[in-house]
């Protein structure tokens, strides 16, 4: 410490806090640091020699990577004193790293300088990225496209110190920085997870399906227990997005249709005014005598007509969860060009001329 804080020497103080009445909890840990502390000298050097070793190989394991411990300077900070204190030479690769990580989060300007506690690329870029989408960039502006390859990019696919909990989990979260592999977090992770929805990146198979957060200060959470609340999460979300969703039960004019994407005439007065506000909406194809083929589709133009239609050029970019989906799909529109095909193919042969072929395989959304 700094000596000047101190009405007695530093060196000499034994106890810096000490017991307050009315206050149970905090004499419990001030009398159990004072046992602890008398202990302190009767253990053995092996044990705590074996200790140390343990907890630096811990410590210096963690410190790999240009990032630095935790990647925030506390961490960092602790880290240096501790591998400084234990005999680390000035050229050693561990606190060499440890030094460079902490001078990387100094900025220096023309008055002053000042230690960042950390930095937050990751959380910026998903805001960033969340934001754009929101006030109507397309999925394919230069922007959105370059925000969800870098996110993508710093996708984390090392297993940390939470995988002890979780040992069958596939790693691919996110961090709050640029280098964190050992602690990606749930918050950076959900934000990340939700600006790439929005964006449209939903059925890149890079994306985790596994990550889950509880906290509670009352109950401990067995792995059944925390399935069982991520299921109701999950219902949860589905009432959300329920109330946010245009329900119609009339069919819409598919006047296009190929394995990329629709072309569809939608009339319907208040699914006009919602998805003129939509980057991408979920719908039932139908096809004759077949179920329905659920897809996602981005929109990528749109029209109003002179009746006052919404004219839309829809990506396909997603399907349900339900197996074969996108098969049936593409199976339904190679039948559909087949038969165009035949049909253009026996016009030839009785106008005995040549024809422009022009598939035109209408049905009705």
């Amino acid at each position: 410490g700094v000596s000047e804080l101190f009405l007695s020497p530093p060196l000499k103080l034994r106890n810096l806090d000490h017991f307050r009445s009315g206050q149970p909890l905090k004499n419990c840990f001030v009398l159990l640091d004072r046992m602890l502390k008398f202990i302190d000298p009767l253990i053995p050097r092996t044990i705590r020699d074996r200790a140390l070793k343990r907890a630096e190989n811990w410590m210096r394991d963690h410190t790999k990577g240009k990032g630095g411990i935790g990647a925030i300077y506390p961490a960092m900070a602790n880290a240096a004193m501790a591998l400084t204190l234990l005999g680390a030479k000035e050229d050693d690769p561990d606190l060499v790293r440890t030094i460079q990580a902490i001078e990387d989060l100094v900025l220096d300007g023309e008055a002053e300088s000042y230690c960042q506690p950390c930095v937050s690329p990751v959380w910026d870029t998903c805001l960033s990225l969340t934001a754009l989408t929101e006030a109507g960039a397309p999925a394919d502006h230069p922007a959105v496209k370059q925000a969800v390859e870098w996110l993508f990019d710093h996708q984390i696919f090392v297993k940390g110190d939470w995988s002890e909990k979780a040992p069958g989990l596939e790693p691919g979260g996110w961090a709050f920085q640029y280098e964190n592999d050992k602690y990606p977090d749930v918050d950076d992770t959900g934000m990340v997870l939700m600006s790439l929805l929005r964006a449209g990146a939903h059925d890149n198979s890079r994306i985790p399906l596994g990550y889950i957060q509880i906290q509670s200060r009352t109950e401990h959470f067995e792995r059944d227990r925390a399935l069982e609340l991520q299921q109701t999460a999950f219902e949860m979300v589905d009432r959300i997005r329920d109330s946010n969703t245009v329900l119609i039960q009339e069919r819409q004019e598919v006047v296009n249709v190929s394995r990329g994407g629709i072309k569809v005439l939608i009339s319907h007065k208040d699914l006009k005014e919602y998805l003129v506000r939509q980057n991408g909406f979920t719908f039932d194809l139908f096809f004759k005598m077949q179920a329905p083929v659920t897809l996602y589709g981005l929109i990528r133009s749109a029209y109003k007509s002179k009746d006052g239609d919404l004219l839309l050029g829809v990506q396909i970019s997603g399907t349900s969860s339900r197996e074969g989906e996108y098969k049936r799909y593409s199976d339904n529109v190679d039948a559909l060009e087949r038969r165009a095909r035949e049909a253009i193919e026996k016009r030839k042969q009785l106008m005995g001329k040549s024809t422009k072929p022009r598939p035109d395989a209408l049905r009705q959304l």
